[in-house]
């Protein structure tokens, strides 16, 4: 964690965030983003910072949704202790749930990842194996062997 500033909002901006190196930030307008720290952290890091235009919030509707999603899906029943278990739950989430396993309507509910196999259609009778996510929040199922 760089020493940066006093608020603890800006000091996570600039942390390293588990070695990722991306080349854009995009951002609105909010003070964090704007602040010099921040500002010095993207030059020195090589990312280039790009606002959105002033007052078209609609330009930051994908990641609006995103973090969203997040928080109701992930955040609003799991506390994480600090950065590294936020970290972990994340990973988690989007890996083992959100791309393999949760359907979504844009794609004519199918999964991101497309399954290796897709579940043959079965009858009522199928024994089924459930395998916990986030300890249990969420949860996959297969046939059982």
């Amino acid at each position: 964690m760089l020493g940066v500033g006093a608020a603890p909002e800006i000091a996570f901006c600039v942390s390293d965030q588990a070695g990722a190196q991306p080349k854009y930030l995009i951002h609105d307008n909010d003070s964090i983003f704007r602040s010099k720290a921040v500002q010095e952290f993207l030059r020195s890091a090589g990312i280039r910072a790009i606002r959105t235009v002033l007052r078209r919030p609609q330009q930051n509707g994908v990641c609006e949704r995103s973090v969203g999603l997040c928080r109701r899906e992930l955040l609003d029943h799991l506390i994480p202790i600090n950065e590294r278990h936020l970290q972990r739950l994340l990973t988690e989430y989007v890996d083992r749930y959100y791309n393999p396993a949760r359907t979504h309507q844009g794609i004519d509910r199918q999964t991101p990842v497309p399954q290796e196999s897709p579940p043959a259609p079965a009858a009522f009778t199928t024994p089924l194996q459930a395998e916990p996510i986030l300890g249990g929040l969420y949860h996959t199922y297969s046939r059982a062997a």
